[in-house]
């Protein structure tokens, strides 16, 4: 089980040593703009047709998706999902059956007492589960298959299947668990592609515990909604009451920790949950973010760059 600490000694002296190593790690910068080989006709290097106009701009775009940054808003079905309190009533009243569709090795290695392994694969075709209400989760932050799974079933009728908000995350600290530290501290991170690709749904409340504004600088201009913690170096005082504030604003969401590489994050969230708060590290902090971005980005400008050479290509035919 999980060590708790108590008292403000405790909690100052870990946040005080993770303030120490993370000052020690290096900063790298960030270039708003991610290159694309555009030769001077507004073509790309290996293109032939000649580009007329800013690509940004040209209709011909508008069918390219985009990245996860970029998508409007989205919303979940609230009936394939129930919060985690209820889950865990239900599966300690024994009234629903907890199924983690996760990497089997993962499962060993850390799962909930009295839940099965089973691949998603398996409970869409609903044979085994006829009749019996499923509650099911993963071991990442997103959702979407878990979504489309529930929604097959249930429009098959008798199927009485629900997704853990929060996914197995949220479970931590309500049920019986098997397993090594190593594996609880997996699932009290988020990784940088779950964060973006979920960021539609409007469901993180992100505070940034890095010592400099470096890094949410370097990032202001996507749009994310960033809560800072005190200038600096903030008390773990002050920490626990930004993330008691921000929880009681928005219930709904879960709170983030991010800093530059994530290890500071990472090891404050490992002593707040022990003092019952339900939050996630970013995996990697803004440098994992940042790869990310310019990854998405890039394959989104080289997309633009193909789609308006074919647009316009076609046009000369």
């Amino acid at each position: 089980m999980t060590a708790r600490f108590r008292g403000p000694t405790e909690l100052l002296s870990a946040f005080a040593l993770a303030m120490f190593f993370a000052l020690l790690t290096p900063r790298i910068s960030y270039a708003a703009s991610v290159p694309v080989a555009i030769d001077s006709d507004g073509s790309d290097a290996a293109g032939t047709c000649p580009a007329d106009g800013s690509p940004s701009s040209d209709p011909a775009l508008q069918s390219v998706p985009k990245p996860d940054i970029f998508l409007t808003r989205k919303h979940r079905d609230p009936k394939c999902f129930v919060t985690a309190e209820v889950a865990a009533e239900k599966i300690q009243r024994g009234t629903a059956l907890l199924v983690d569709v996760g990497a089997p090795a993962t499962y060993a290695a850390f799962r909930f007492t009295n839940s099965i392994n089973a691949p998603l694969q398996k409970v869409t075709t609903g044979l085994p589960f006829q009749g019996i209400p499923l509650l099911l989760i993963d071991s990442g932050q997103r959702f979407d298959h878990l979504e489309a799974a529930c929604k097959t079933l249930q429009a098959r009728g008798n199927y009485d299947v629900k997704v853990v908000s929060g996914g197995a995350s949220a479970l931590l600290g309500k049920l019986p668990t098997v397993g090594d530290l190593a594996g609880e501290k997996k699932l009290q991170v988020v990784s940088a592609r779950d964060f973006l690709a979920e960021l539609g749904y409007d469901r993180w409340t992100l505070i940034d515990v890095s010592p400099t504004s470096r890094g949410r600088n370097a990032l202001a201009t996507i749009g994310l909604e960033i809560t800072p913690a005190t200038p600096k170096s903030p008390s773990t005082k002050s920490l626990v009451s930004t993330i008691r504030i921000q929880s009681k604003s928005r219930p709904e969401r879960t709170v983030v920790l991010i800093d530059e590489e994530g290890r500071l994050s990472s090891g404050l969230v490992h002593v707040l949950r022990a003092e019952g708060f339900n939050i996630l590290a970013l995996d990697g902090g803004w440098q994992g973010l940042r790869s990310i971005l310019d990854e998405q980005l890039a394959s989104w400008k080289h997309r633009q760059v193909s789609s308006l050479k074919k647009a316009r290509c076609e046009d000369r035919t």
